[in-house]
């Protein structure tokens, strides 16, 4: 199994939260959390309906008159489209937890599943699509996270949104301590 590495630093999640106050282009940095709760009542979005082409991933918006999926970006008209996860849930690692956003790719990774699989199980009421959010519920990921400031009902706030979601190796994390520990042997 491959180790996943990326080049952002790494740092816990109140370390990002002070860091991100005042960066104007958004901090982005690792941190190993867990996934503590993933909000999935039937008022809490999972997906949005997005362009069946590729490349947009725009959100459509469904025209009642010709029963087609309008995407204003593509400026056409589909008969399908696609669902794509927009996950809010909650993480936490050795200092805080806090809510963070996961969308299609890391939501996939999380749930096991695609979104266009999560809305026709939501849809036809599958008794084990709870057991699903169960499984997803404290597991550990090596997460890529953006923490940027924005607007909120005027207040500034943190916002942070999960870029990916990498399952943990533990055999590899243990070699890389190792090797950490080793150069402080004398």
């Amino acid at each position: 199994s491959k180790t996943f590495t990326s080049s952002a630093p790494s740092k816990t999640l109140t370390q990002a939260r002070v860091e991100a106050v005042g960066n104007q282009k958004g901090l982005y940095f690792m941190t190993k959390a867990t996934i503590m709760l993933i909000k999935h009542d039937e008022n809490t979005p999972l997906f949005y309906l997005s362009c069946p082409i590729e490349e947009c991933k725009k959100k459509v918006v469904l025209d009642e008159q010709l029963n087609t999926w309008h995407c204003a970006k593509c400026l056409k008209n589909y008969t399908t489209c696609n669902a794509r996860y927009i996950l809010s849930m909650r993480i936490a690692d050795n200092t805080v937890s806090e809510w963070a956003t996961a969308f299609n790719d890391s939501g996939v990774t999380i749930m096991g599943m695609d979104a266009n699989t999560l809305k026709q199980r939501r849809e036809s009421q599958d008794p084990t699509l709870e057991f699903q959010f169960a499984l997803a519920t404290f597991v550990r990921y090596n997460f890529k996270i953006k923490a940027h400031e924005e607007m909120y009902q005027d207040e500034q706030r943190i916002k942070l949104t999960i870029q990916s979601a990498h399952p943990i190796d533990y055999v590899e994390e243990s070699r890389l301590l190792i090797q950490k520990i080793s150069q402080f042997s004398m």
